[in-house]
């Protein structure tokens, strides 16, 4: 069996906070459907105007890793800044234009800001799971959003949130 590290998550306050500490716009919006969609990198930056149905309320993941579609249900905090950003740039085809290391680079600075200076933008996406399976305690659920094949690749989620552990502890043992 492989030995994974337990990988880095922010508190929900410390999510808005870096929102909050993202002066950029681009930049905060990226960070914004990376963490309320659960997006990695790729997927954020290959995303369509199309790909967004604020209607339906629904995000599709074209193509995410290993090739595969997904739909991902666009949560309420998103819509209003998301049509702000769609309004005031007027974006076509791609949302966004940046590389991979810019997204990197750009975390990183706001991360130095809020006191976080080890994050990278797959920590919005364990922060996004780990926020999920908190609040649901549903894994196949976490499952499904993230697009993983296997649910032993979500199962590290698991071991990420003592305070649930803590608290049902409390409740059988007192």
């Amino acid at each position: 069996m492989v030995k994974r590290k337990i990988p880095e998550v922010l508190k929900e306050d410390e999510v808005l906070k870096l929102f909050q500490y993202t002066f950029n716009p681009h930049h905060r919006i990226m960070f914004m459907l990376m963490y309320y969609c659960g997006l990695r990198v790729s997927e954020v930056l290959s995303l369509r105007q199309s790909d967004i149905d604020l209607k339906e309320g629904l995000l599709k993941v074209v193509s995410g890793k290993g090739g595969k579609d997904r739909l991902v249900p666009v949560p309420r905090p998103l819509l209003s800044p998301y049509k702000e950003y769609v309004r005031l740039f007027k974006p076509d085809n791609h949302l966004f234009s940046y590389t991979r290391q810019t997204v990197f680079q750009a975390i990183k600075r706001v991360g130095k800001k809020i006191g976080r200076p080890k994050i990278h933008p797959h920590t919005l996406r364990h922060s996004y799971a780990t926020h999920i399976l908190k609040e649901s305690n549903n894994l196949k659920l976490v499952q499904d959003l993230l697009g993983h094949s296997s649910i032993s690749t979500t199962q590290i989620y698991t071991h990420i949130d003592t305070t649930a552990k803590q608290k049902n502890i409390k409740r059988i043992w007192g």
